[in-house]
């Protein structure tokens, strides 16, 4: 097997274990969240109010896709969206109290998995996994 389909296999791997530790911890801890929600949820926490093109960008989520979970967000009180008054199809999303709040339980349920999946690897280690990951994603950063 080349190395190529190593490195395949070895992302699928680890992606497949974080996305299961992650749905696990959400489970523990009673958020009845779907994964691509807590992806919205840590994005607007990291960032803050966005525009939902940016926040499609960013997700990886078609327009219609983003569009129904922002939705069910805003029906389960956890983002408000704002609509831009110069221009109606505009909009922005921010998190609302109740939204912080359970972005930050998120947060802390993703920092454990990725604690948990990254144990075996030395500080060292991780710090080149990061600089090497980060070092494949930046022509899309560019």
């Amino acid at each position: 097997m080349d190395v190529l389909n190593e490195l395949s296999q070895a992302l699928d791997g680890v992606l497949i274990r974080l996305r299961r530790e992650l749905r696990d911890g959400l489970r523990r801890e009673g958020i009845r969240l779907p994964p691509p929600a807590v992806q919205v949820l840590l994005l607007l926490q990291r960032r803050g109010s966005m525009g939902m093109r940016d926040v499609a960008v960013c997700s990886g989520r078609d327009k219609g896709q983003l569009t129904r979970l922002v939705t069910a967000l805003v029906d389960e009180g956890l983002v408000e969206r704002q609509v831009n008054d110069l221009d109606r199809r505009a909009a922005r999303v921010s998190l609302t109290a109740k939204g912080l709040s359970a972005a930050s339980l998120c947060a802390r349920i993703e920092r454990r998995a990725l604690h948990h999946l990254c144990e075996p690897l030395s500080a060292s280690d991780q710090a080149s996994l990061t600089r090497l990951l980060r070092r494949c994603l930046q022509e899309d950063q560019g």
